[in-house]
């Protein structure tokens, strides 16, 4: 692959200052024992983008850095699971993430697609703004792109022309020819300083202003619909040549995005005629309020589409674009997904939480009060939108409803209460709860004993306080599995402690083969559930000796060999082993 000039390459950002910054890795360096450094293709607030060689695979590829300084602990896994999640995503509209982790000297990488281009920005800067020919292609593809994204539950939160790439080589309006950049990577250092402080940090206070939606600029929930905002913000500089607000001061273009009116694309552009439906498409994109923006961009791209091909008639616009809303007073809604409920509990920390219970004899509603109409017996998580009252009575009936739930939103505030959160979550009869993407303080699991039946935990990318999970021994805890957690075996000594435990599952923990030996102390203990662990069969078979011990699932635990497999299937033939190595 020829050399090419760093303004043209993925997430380059040129500086001058290259050659005298110690902290900047050298050519022919290698970087976690698999990525050689061919050359730095830029440096930003963020870090520095690199172009390397994976040497086992023999590929180019882009290997951004994250300035360690820019993460605490707790935004380190923050970016650990932002990064996993992102790796899962797969789009030809998005610059694909091959590897991630952190090097040896705790630096956090991403090792992404190497591609060749412009980014919009440069092309702004050479053409002033684009026809309505050129930019409805364009922008239906990043449309395409960020939809899927959000269908994974990823939001960018900082969507602005340098992060929209035109690729070398691709015909424009193909396939594959518009690249989303940067998925996430602000996101990183966001979660606790807020957004204008984050963005003070990185250097571009001046640059991601403008492309701001009026939620982020009030330091308020950010949820896909933000993507909207700024992606409508992008749109209208494409075609007018000047972005929607742009203020004497930083702080002042905030401001403009949060409460002055945009000005028609005729306007803006001086006198350009555009058609009306396109007007109306930009006006819906730029909506104020969330509720009121086109609720996927899936639909927006269509009507991008639709006015292409000289549909009117197809293009939603105000009506359909906002799936829940209309065009005065839009309806409260609850957003359902298979996620997390974010919430706050006891002003500790900012818990990102899945709340479900177990299925017993489907709806059976004993309450007098008739229930809201539902479809059917079994709330179909797809359909994604539900109105305030429905979500509110089944998060009442929660032992009857296995429910996920992302969000509770009324669309009417920006965030529920915690108290409100709190109230939702109150029914004793709960008896299971999901937390993903959680810190898992003392506060919380403290929290967790008001539910006296509470039977099953699930963790899932959390922080755990390992040291305070003996607290989950107040409880008749049967179940609990943990997934992508750093559980270890100070936390296994004090699980140990909760003697009702029925069924343990760990994949991907800190857990050894030490913190195992631990569960031989649960004498009720009757199935395991261990991935990727290192784990003997020496332990296995301790864990065997337990008259109740019945089942155990191993996947990946590479200590134990095919002949320990044999050994113990023949030493416990009344235990189930189910061994999968792949």
């Amino acid at each position: 692959m020829p050399e090419s000039d760093p303004e043209t390459l993925h997430g380059a950002e040129s500086d001058d200052s290259e050659s005298s910054d110690s902290s900047i890795y050298k050519p022919n360096h290698m970087l976690g024992g698999r990525y050689r450094v061919i050359s730095v293709l830029g440096k930003g607030g963020m870090g520095i983008v690199y172009r390397v060689e994976q040497v086992f695979l023999e590929k180019e590829l882009a290997l951004k850095t994250i300035d360690k300084k820019l993460l605490s602990d707790l935004t380190l896994r923050r970016f650990q699971h932002e990064a996993r999640a992102t790796f899962a995503v797969d789009h030809p509209n998005i610059v694909s993430v091959h590897d991630y982790g952190i090097l040896d000297d705790q630096t956090p990488f991403l090792a992404m697609e190497l591609v060749f281009g412009k980014t919009l920005a440069d092309v702004l800067k050479t053409k002033t703004r684009l026809s309505v020919e050129e930019a409805i292609p364009l922008f239906v593809q990043v449309c395409f792109g960020l939809a899927h994204a959000h269908k994974t539950g990823i939001v960018h939160r900082d969507i602005k022309p340098s992060n929209i790439m035109l690729i070398d080589g691709v015909e424009q309006g193909t396939e594959g020819s518009i690249k989303i950049l940067d998925f996430g990577i602000a996101k990183f250092t966001q979660h606790e300083a807020g957004e204008i402080q984050a963005l003070t940090k990185t250097g571009e206070i001046f640059g991601s202003p403008l492309y701001m939606s009026p939620e982020q600029c009030a330091g308020t929930r950010v949820d896909l619909r933000s993507d909207v905002y700024s992606l409508g913000c992008v749109l209208y500089e494409a075609l007018t040549g000047t972005p929607p607000f742009a203020g004497e001061t930083a702080l002042a273009t905030m401001l403009m995005h949060q409460s002055e009116t945009v000005l028609p694309l005729k306007e803006a552009s001086l006198g350009e005629k555009f058609p009306p439906e396109l007007e109306k498409i930009v006006q819906v994109m730029l909506a104020k309020k969330p509720e009121e923006r086109y609720q996927s961009l899936g639909v927006a791209a269509n009507d991008l589409a639709a006015l292409a091909r000289g549909e009117a008639s197809a293009i939603s616009v105000v009506g359909a674009a906002r799936k829940g809303t209309s065009s005065s007073k839009p309806e409260p809604t609850v957003t359902l997904t298979k996620t997390s409920l974010v919430l706050q509990m006891l002003g500790i920390a900012v818990v990102s939480a899945v709340v479900s219970s177990l299925i017993t004899n489907g709806l059976q509603f004993e309450s007098k009060e008739a229930p809201p109409d539902l479809s059917s017996s079994l709330i179909k998580l797809a359909d994604n939108m539900f109105p305030a009252p429905t979500a509110k009575y089944v998060l009442g009936k929660p032992e009857q409803l296995r429910v996920d739930l992302k969000e509770i939103d009324d669309h009417t505030s920006t965030e529920m209460t915690i108290k409100d959160a709190r109230e939702q979550l109150r029914n004793p009869n709960l008896r299971q709860v999901r937390l993903r993407d959680s810190v898992i303080s003392k506060g919380v699991l403290e929290f967790l004993t008001q539910y006296p039946q509470l039977e099953g935990v699930d963790f899932m990318d959390c922080a755990l306080s390992n040291e305070d999970l003996g607290i989950l021994a107040k409880l008749p805890i049967a179940r609990m599995s943990v997934i992508a957690s750093n559980f270890n075996d100070v936390g296994a000594e004090q699980i140990s402690k909760v003697s009702t435990m029925d069924t343990i599952k760990a994949s991907s923990t800190a857990l050894t083969d030490k913190g195992v030996k631990h569960f031989a102390k649960l004498k009720k203990l009757r199935q395991l559930k261990i991935e990727n662990t290192d784990v003997s069969a020496k332990t296995i078979a301790l864990l065997c000796q337990n008259p109740s011990f019945k089942k155990v699932f191993l996947a990946r635990c590479t200590k134990i060999t095919a002949e320990d497999q044999r050994w113990l299937m023949n030493t416990f033939p009344s235990v189930n082993f189910d061994f999968k190595d792949e």
